[in-house]
């Protein structure tokens, strides 16, 4: 079954990435603002070939962050959002595992947001927004004793309850929802809390009357909000997340790990070697030797999301 292969899977990736694909970077640590005793631990996570024109590399200013999960397992998630020369991605992807993969500075930008958003404006919403994607394969379709994915595989069966939410009704065409990890939960906490220090973001969240739905309130909101906000065709995250644990979390006077003393989000850390920068801005991508860059990301026309 699916579930069983994740964890597995994302500890090959971490080790060959995913057979040479990609170069993953060794851990660094980076101080949260204003909390010299919580640390963030990044890796960084780019295509072996070295081109980087699934991003733009143009600084904007920061007033949101958008929570997404990928309907998916961390291996295609990687490479769907460093596609060549196709401007769908998000700085942050939050493993099941745990780790945090930085695809690029947070303080440049990819669409995310996608058309048919309530502000019917693409562009704007996914400048002004950080996205985040946690690896989850989302909603699940009932079989039997079976749940499938999207995909038509078989996730777990409905005695694995560990491994979904059964909601009371369907939101959005399910009922059952693929479980996110503890490992997943305390990392985007700790993610939330630097990012809304480092962009000075307050640490809020939509009431949650409307947390579910798409709505224009969501457009001038300062805080954290999540994909469904913008758009009725989508399903992340709503309320099969426990969006009570990551408030709690982020809007705590302080927050400390539980899941790893050492650090949010790594397996074996402590046979890494781990550098300590002041910000992710100051990780350098791990760029192969010998090899001519490829140009950077040039808009010639707003991609289909």
């Amino acid at each position: 079954m699916t579930f069983l292969k994740v964890l597995d899977a994302e500890a090959d990736i971490k080790a060959s990435g995913f057979n040479g694909a990609f170069k993953i970077a060794l851990p660094a640590l980076v101080p949260v603002k204003n909390e010299p005793d919580l640390l963030l631990t990044v890796f960084r996570a780019t295509p072996a070939a070295g081109y980087k024109s699934y991003y733009f590399e143009q600084s904007v200013p920061k007033t949101q962050i958008l929570l997404h999960f990928t309907t998916g397992h961390l291996r295609g998630d990687l490479s769907t959002l460093t596609t060549a020369d196709h401007q769908v991605s998000v700085p942050f992807v939050v493993a099941r595992d745990g780790t945090v993969y930085s695809l690029f500075k947070s303080d440049y930008w990819s669409y995310h947001v996608g058309k048919g958003n309530v502000a019917n404006d693409n562009t704007t919403l996914s400048k002004k927004t950080i996205g985040i994607e946690l690896s989850n394969y989302g909603p699940l379709k009932p079989d039997g004793n079976d749940l499938r994915t999207d995909y038509g595989d078989i996730y777990c069966t409905l005695d694995d309850t560990d491994q979904y939410v059964k909601l009371d009704e369907k939101y959005r065409d399910s009922a059952y929802y693929a479980t996110f990890t503890d490992a997943q939960y305390e990392a985007t906490i700790v993610l939330l809390r630097y990012l809304t220090a480092q962009y000075d973001i307050p640490r809020a969240f939509l009431p949650e009357n409307i947390r579910y739905k798409a709505t224009t309130d969501a457009v001038p909101f300062r805080g954290i909000i999540s994909h469904v906000n913008y758009r009725a065709d989508k399903c992340d995250i709503g309320p099969a997340f426990d969006w009570q644990r990551v408030i709690d979390g982020t809007q705590a006077d302080s927050f400390t790990p539980q899941y790893d003393s050492n650090s949010v989000g790594t397996r074996d850390l402590d046979a890494l070697p781990i550098n300590i920068v002041a910000s992710e801005h100051d990780l350098e991508p791990p760029v192969k030797r010998g090899r001519k860059k490829k140009p950077k990301a040039v808009l010639t026309e707003e991609p289909t999301i």
